[in-house]
């Protein structure tokens, strides 16, 4: 199993700078996820966003996450899978 690492950062967007992680795997960086916009309600509310991919977690589309725990599921079988 890849160990992932999560290191707070602060992502510039449009509109406002956003919490979010940059998420590396065998020290390369494989991931940059932030919160949806507070904006958004209901049950998205506390889904994540895969703002960009590299390596095993590029991909064409940007996944929403429901919670943390599953994005950081998602990115661990894509690295496993590589």
């Amino acid at each position: 199993m890849h160990p992932l690492f999560f290191q707070p950062v602060r992502v510039a967007t449009n509109t406002r700078p956003e919490d979010g992680f940059l998420v590396f795997a065998d020290h390369c960086l494989v991931a940059v996820i932030t919160p949806l916009q507070t904006s958004v309600s209901g049950e998205l509310r506390s889904h994540w966003f895969l703002k960009a991919g590299f390596g095993p977690c590029a991909v064409h589309t940007h996944p929403a996450f429901e919670g943390l725990d599953k994005a950081e599921l998602w990115m661990r079988e894509r690295v496993a899978g590589q």
